[in-house]
């Protein structure tokens, strides 16, 4: 990854973090610790995104990966219309920029 697209990818990040600052997507911990999605909750085969990633962990994600960050599930989409649309239009300069984003990846693993 060039100094530009570095700099891009974390700007790119940044701007997805903002869309999702409200969390949309409903993430916390639930009683028994486990970090869990609600919308995922017994509409997608009861499973979400992060499931079995290996940058889970009990406090989140702990890496910076623009492809986690821009990306949405179908759930989302259908309850958050406009926060999805905001995040592929980010997705949507990334590529365009060049900037690599692969899902469950971190920012050096996309380099």
């Amino acid at each position: 990854m060039t100094g530009e697209q570095s700099r891009l990818y974390d700007a790119f990040f940044k701007e997805g973090q903002e869309v999702l600052k409200d969390n949309p997507c409903q993430i916390k911990r639930a009683a028994d610790g486990v970090i869990e999605c609600l919308y995922g909750r017994g509409e997608v085969n009861g499973t979400w995104c992060c499931l079995g990633c290996e940058h889970l962990t009990r406090d989140g994600c702990s890496v910076k990966s623009l492809g986690c960050k821009v990306w949405a599930c179908v759930v989302l989409e259908r309850k958050e219309p406009a926060v999805v649309h905001a995040l592929h239009i980010i997705r949507g300069h990334a590529r365009n920029a060049g900037v690599p984003m692969y899902i469950r990846a971190s920012k050096e693993q996309n380099a």
